[in-house]
């Protein structure tokens, strides 16, 4: 998670208490965490705890996408690495699609581990068995079977990180959001720093995903159990409705506010992130 995703989060947990008893034109009922208001203050050590996630993810994405993809796409398209590489940044964008329809299912959830526990450990159970299933195809040379997977492993772990700033929105109290977002966005960057040296200095590109898998068994269950996440009383549960999950797809300066500047800001930041992974094919072609 960059800067622009941790405004995001204080900006989204911010608009949502204002909602919290107010009907929103948009997408109905808007209600904070099963907590409400009496959300207790989190120690330090618990708050660190919590936001192991996001260390996790900041070592996924960073190293992921400027280091693994581009040596991976040499290594099963040799012939046409570039354009191969485009389509993996291509899934990588097109699993982004799921978190808003994951947002809307965990808001409704009745399981017993609570509302979205369910999310951040099912997503990264199922990350756990791609990163395997990725490095075979990768050890195989099965590379459309790596794209597939490759797909699935990154819809995981955008599954698991809806769930989490969820999570964070629920438990964190307004006065400590401020410390949580420099404590998530410290931790995003030492996973990111960690993987980008590792990556580039330390281990050889088949042992990153030993790497990953190492930092999912660790940081998963410092989040769980941190958490609190309340199951939510399935009679009180607000019904399905396509038309809503629709809606969770639109935003506007009017249903958004500040949100919708985010959101256009990191899109054109992405756009030029994504042209900067190719800064490696260019390196290895003038020197």
């Amino acid at each position: 998670m960059d800067a622009l995703e941790q405004q995001e989060l204080l900006l989204r947990s911010q608009d949502s208490r204002q909602l919290s008893s107010k009907q929103d034109t948009y997408y109905g009922s808007v209600e904070p965490g099963i907590g409400g208001d009496d959300r207790e203050k989190l120690s330090m050590v618990r708050l660190t705890m919590l936001n192991m996630h996001a260390f996790n993810y900041g070592l996924f994405y960073a190293s992921v996408g400027v280091i693994l993809l581009p040596e991976e796409a040499i290594l099963l398209f040799p012939q046409q690495h570039a354009l191969y590489l485009a389509v993996m940044l291509g899934a990588a964008g097109l699993s982004q699609l799921v978190s808003p329809f994951v947002g809307y299912m965990s808001d409704r959830e009745s399981n017993p581990l609570g509302r979205r526990l369910p999310y951040i450990v099912g997503g990264n159970a199922v990350l756990l068995v791609m990163i395997g299933a990725l490095y075979m195809a990768r050890t195989l040379r099965m590379g459309h079977a790596y794209l597939v997977l490759l797909l699935v492993a990154i819809i995981a772990l955008n599954v698991a990180y809806t769930g989490f700033t969820g999570l964070v929105s629920d438990m964190v109290a307004p006065e400590q959001m401020g410390t949580c977002s420099g404590l998530m966005g410290g931790l995003t960057a030492a996973g990111a720093v960690l993987g980008l040296v590792c990556m580039g200095f330390v281990i050889p590109i088949k042992a990153a995903y030993g790497m990953y898998a190492v930092a999912l068994v660790l940081s998963t269950p410092l989040t769980w159990y941190a958490a609190k996440d309340k199951p939510q009383d399935s009679h009180a549960r607000r019904p399905f409705d396509w038309a809503e999950v629709a809606r969770s797809y639109y935003i506007s300066p009017e249903s958004h506010g500040d949100f919708f500047w985010v959101f256009v800001s990191r899109t054109f930041y992405y756009m030029a992130v994504s042209v900067q992974i190719y800064i490696l094919y260019y390196l290895r072609d003038i020197i």
